[in-house]
């Protein structure tokens, strides 16, 4: 872990000693280089944090370890992506994966999909297995997810077993779920006769075509999809608060499901009457949250803002129209997903931004980058932003596709394949 170091004057001072600790490290990269990879790594309030943990762990560019935090593993991606190999990515403490590792575990960090097994994971009150938790019961004690579905089991009328009661038949006589069979029904979504899964206020609807309604939590506050529906005693809860422990609120005392992170809890009516969470959890340093009086297209002009915004010379002009142009966009969501990612497509995304101010952003730039999907939608978010114009992507994309295949060919199968392809093939395709 990082050890609190004094805050150091400002932030340029900060940046430059952390420019030096990479340089020590990293062999061949010049001080104003490692200073623009700190500087995109760091963004506008991690700075100190990245700082200090390189003066305690000098080799954490060096060695992959999972305890480092978020802003070291951004600067580690950004130096490996430009081509520094003996920096090594950070990998999940359990899958191995260099995935973004949010997560604080016993000997490391954990990605989302890995957490649950490390931090919700514990013995069930009712069949005594270690599981993951997913629900509590009336005394808070934790509950896996076989005994939270199977509470009430009887013998079926039909099969004779004992299982969970689906259903009761006219006589009163339970159906196990082997044995139940939901009416069927025409569904409003796809127009086919399947099982009900749902009754919606447009009609019934099939089980592929359900998706839970999503609500603001009443423990979290984030917009998701409820698990638990609101009652007289209890707000409308989301599956990740729902295998959370409740604790009791600093400010009112009224006991919630809490972020285990959380030292000084404090319940949502709460936080939205003025009190805060901890800096640490009411904002990371690295992710661009949605506040409550905030839509989607709001959320999406901040993120790409941060992206493109170069600490000194601002947006470029070239890619100032982007920010714009998403707010009539008719699913804000998918854009704000792909940008949330930890991947090559945001760093793609910051890198043009550095270009566009001694260079014009071209088809013919993005060409030299290595071909993916990360390229692919950065390249339409551009043609739909009127940035770059409209080409036959499909048939351009081969003539670089083509280069790269046959860079690592014999050279007698180049002149070969070359021309066919370029005079036969894609000729024939474009005419």
């Amino acid at each position: 872990m990082t050890s609190p170091r004094k805050p150091a004057e400002s932030r340029q001072a900060v940046v430059d000693l952390a420019a030096r600790h990479v340089a020590a490290v990293i062999t061949g990269i010049e001080f104003a280089d490692a200073r623009d990879f700190v500087d995109r790594a760091a963004g506008t309030r991690a700075f100190r944090q990245l700082e200090a943990h390189l003066s305690d762990h000098p080799d954490s560019l060096v060695s992959g370890s999972s305890d480092a935090p978020i802003p070291v593993q951004r600067l580690a991606e950004l130096l490996s992506e430009a081509g520094h190999s003996t920096v090594v990515v950070p990998r999940c403490l359990r899958c191995g994966k260099p995935k973004e590792l949010r997560h604080i575990v016993p000997g490391g960090r954990a990605c989302e999909s890995c957490y649950l097994h490390f931090r919700h994971r514990a013995p069930c009150s009712r069949c005594g297995r270690d599981r993951p938790v997913r629900g509590r019961d009336e005394q808070q004690r934790p509950l896996c997810a076989t005994c939270c579905r199977g509470r009430k089991v009887e013998n079926c009328g039909a099969c004779g077993r004992l299982l969970r009661v689906a259903a009761r038949r006219d006589d009163g006589a339970a159906l196990c779920p082997n044995c139940y069979h939901a009416p069927e029904s025409r569904c409003h979504s796809c127009e086919r006769t399947a099982p009900t899964y749902a009754h919606t206020d447009e009609g019934p609807i099939c089980k592929g075509c359900y998706q839970r309604p999503k609500r603001r939590c009443g423990a979290c506050g984030d917009v998701r999809g409820m698990d638990c529906r609101a009652s007289a005693e209890e707000p409308d809860i989301c599956g990740r608060c729902r295998a959370r422990r409740k604790r009791a609120c600093l400010i009112c005392g009224t006991f919630y499901p809490a972020n285990p992170l959380a030292r000084q809890p404090v319940c949502l009516p709460c936080r939205d009457a003025g009190h805060i969470l901890e800096p640490g959890l009411a904002e990371p340093a690295d992710r661009t949250r949605r506040r409550a009086h905030e839509t989607t297209h709001d959320a999406l002009r901040n993120k790409l803002s941060d992206l493109l915004t170069h600490s000194d010379h601002g947006i470029p002009d070239q890619l100032a129209p982007l920010i714009g142009v998403f707010d009539t966009v008719p699913r804000p969501a998918n854009v704000m997903n792909w940008l949330q990612k930890r991947g090559s497509g945001p760093c793609l995304l910051r890198e043009l931004a550095l270009r566009a101010h001694t260079e014009p952003i071209t088809h013919e730039l993005l060409d030299g980058y290595p071909q993916g999907y990360a390229l692919h939608r950065a390249r339409d978010l551009l043609v739909h932003a009127g940035i770059l114009p409209e080409r036959t992507e499909l048939l351009d994309r081969v003539d670089v596709w083509l280069d790269n295949l046959l860079r690592e060919q014999p050279e007698h199968h180049a002149k070969l394949l070359r021309p066919f392809a370029s005079w036969q093939a894609l000729r024939r395709a474009r005419n």
